[in-house]
């Protein structure tokens, strides 16, 4: 889990797999703890490297969601964790 103050800017890369393979067509959801992925937005990309950006949330702990949308299924994962104080 990855920590930032409240005033940070700063991309989180994320690096997700389907079968084995690495994708960069996939969204992101970025909720507060304990909370259900619900708003999706497509990933950014930084330097060839993409994740979410985090900034403008209040303090507490957030979980950052993906989701690939593959044929015939469509995976939702947990990718990680960060904290904002």
């Amino acid at each position: 889990m990855s920590t930032y103050l409240k005033e940070s800017i700063e991309f989180q890369q994320i690096l997700v797999t389907v079968d084995g393979q690495p994708r960069t067509d996939f969204q992101v959801s970025l909720v507060s703890y304990g909370q259900r992925p619900g708003e999706w937005a497509a990933n950014v990309e930084v330097d060839g490297k993409h994740g979410v950006m985090i900034e403008n949330l209040e303090p507490g702990e957030y979980w950052i969601y993906t989701k690939v949308e593959d044929n015939p299924e469509t995976p939702v994962l947990l990718a990680g964790r960060v904290y904002i104080r």
